[in-house]
């Protein structure tokens, strides 16, 4: 039987991993995000529970954020960044855009995937220094 061997099998489960979770993750994030908050003071126009739009930089960061995981990881910062930056930005106007579920993932999928990038160089240094 000619079947996958066991570091087969590893580099497989690891690939299938590292496509598939940050996927997962952006369904989630955006299937919970299509709940429609409302703002009893009032929305963008000030009329009384008028839906709020989501803030400019959510989608960009959301995917820079999943890009990162999966194999771009220089991207990671900068969708860390870019959160951080539309988190500020509702936080100062809070009836202008709805509270950031999009923007509070993209700034855990940018710290997750800074980390990973930062264990990686971490990982290649010690494997040049021990060459």
């Amino acid at each position: 039987m000619n079947g996958l061997g066991p570091e087969e099998l590893v580099v497989v489960a690891l690939v299938v991993l590292v496509v598939l979770l940050p996927a997962a993750v952006v369904v989630l994030v955006v299937v919970l995000s299509q709940r429609r908050s409302r703002d009893p003071v009032g929305g963008p126009d000030g009329r009384p529970g008028a839906a709020q739009t989501e803030h400019p930089l959510a989608v960009t960061s959301l995917v820079l954020g999943v890009l990162g995981l999966s194999g771009l990881g220089l991207l990671a910062p900068l969708a860390w960044v870019l959160a951080r930056r539309g988190l500020r930005e509702v936080a100062a106007a809070p009836g202008r855009y709805r509270p950031g579920a999009l923007l509070r993932a993209a700034r855990l999928l940018g710290i997750v995937g800074t980390t990973l990038l930062g264990l990686f160089l971490v990982a290649v240094v010690i494997a040049l220094v021990l060459r």
